[in-house]
């Protein structure tokens, strides 16, 4: 049973496939966090799609001079879950 996925994370993640970007970005917003440059921001939308993460308000709110976060994000239980399931499957890979 080792090798069989939840159902909910199986069709958000199929075969558990996350790329190591992937995987850094969940963990990276794994309890919320700012997104800042542009790759992130486009990765972060992907995965909002797979319903992985979850696109908030930003955080912080630098003053209006200074350069502003895209947006907040945050991983959601699925997210955290594959991201669990990817670590496995790398560690073991």
């Amino acid at each position: 049973m080792a090798g069989l996925l939840p159902v909910a994370v199986a069709a958000a993640v199929p075969e558990a496939e996350l790329s190591e970007a992937e995987l850094q970005l969940l963990k990276d917003v794994r309890n919320g966090a700012d997104v800042w440059g542009r790759p992130d921001a486009r990765l972060c939308r992907q995965l909002e799609q797979r319903g992985l993460v979850k696109i908030v308000d930003a955080m912080e709110k630098p003053p209006g001079h200074m350069r502003q976060p895209y947006f907040g994000c945050i991983a959601t239980e699925l997210g955290k879950q594959a991201l669990r399931i990817g670590r496995k499957a790398r560690g073991a890979a």
